[in-house]
């Protein structure tokens, strides 16, 4: 998507959108994160958790650990026995536990987050530990060259199987899902602020916060600049708001990035719409 294409000026200048626009190598996932808190919570300083962090790391190296077990031990004892961070099962639903501020002041938080920290901290040591692609429930892997562990940042950063990955998603999504290849692959550090943002949408949209929810979608456009779905939810949203300008432009671009496609019909309805609503106006 062009710049300023379905964006204002300030939208434009988001903290956020420009961090994701660096290569990935240049992406901090805790800052891109902490960026996005800055919006939902007041007094929010990233430099000061990203030192936090910083000092976790090194607590986590002190004993120069040197094996992929040795390794993912440190960080346990550093984040899950030291710092207490822990899955928040009883209040999972808190929005509270998408925001990484929040996250590391309360110690609890859902697997995405917590996994971000695992994540960031491991990256600060020059530990391979990614994210993976594995839907319903968030998980990472220590993808070292002898050694694969698997590590579940919600349950206190316990290992698990590629067997468990299989009865987890099958109790998740019933016998007929297929767990592949594709679900252990390392999740981008876009792809995974997308999940972050994808929860947070959707979290508005149940609570019916639509100013927020059209948040969430423009933050996800930054992160996913040519899809057409996300870019007609956004503009169906912002029609929904009134906002019928960025509305025109949102839809727009998802009509000409969506030819070809099933979606054409569905996004020509909603742009006649707004432009129904357009005219009624002047």
């Amino acid at each position: 998507m062009s710049e300023g294409e379905g964006m204002d000026e300030h939208q434009l200048r988001h903290p956020f959108d420009e961090a994701v626009r660096q290569i990935h190598s240049e992406i901090r996932l805790a800052h891109a994160a902490l960026l996005l808190a800055e919006d939902a919570y007041d007094n929010v300083s990233p430099p000061a958790y990203l030192a936090r962090l910083d000092a976790m790391a090194k607590r986590a190296d002190e004993g120069s650990p040197r094996t992929a077990s040795d390794r993912v031990s440190a960080l346990r004892q550093v984040l899950v026995d030291g710092e207490g961070l822990q899955g928040n099962l009883d209040d999972y639903h808190n929005p509270d536990n998408l925001y990484l501020n929040r996250v590391l002041d309360t110690r609890r938080g859902v697997p995405i987050t917590l996994g971000t920290i695992w994540i960031d901290v491991a990256d600060a040591l020059g530990w391979p530990i990614v994210g993976m692609d594995m839907p319903g429930h968030f998980l990472l892997r220590y993808d070292g060259d002898d050694e694969e562990l698997l590590i579940d940042p919600f349950n206190n950063g316990h290992e698990v199987s590629r067997a468990f990955c299989a009865e987890m998603t099958t109790r998740l999504f019933g016998p007929e899902f297929q767990l592949t290849e594709a679900h252990f692959a390392a999740i981008s550090p876009r792809g995974l602020l997308g999940r972050i943002l994808g929860n947070i949408y959707a979290f508005n949209v149940q609570r019916e916060d639509w100013p927020q929810a059209v948040w969430a979608l423009r933050r996800l456009n930054a992160v996913s600049a040519d899809d057409a779905v996300l870019l007609a939810e956004l503009g169906r949203l912002e029609t929904k708001l009134g906002d019928l300008d960025s509305a025109s432009r949102s839809l727009k671009h998802a009509l000409k990035l969506a030819q070809g496609t099933e979606h054409v019909a569905t996004i020509n309805h909603h742009l006649f719409e707004v432009r129904r609503l357009i005219n009624e106006r002047n």
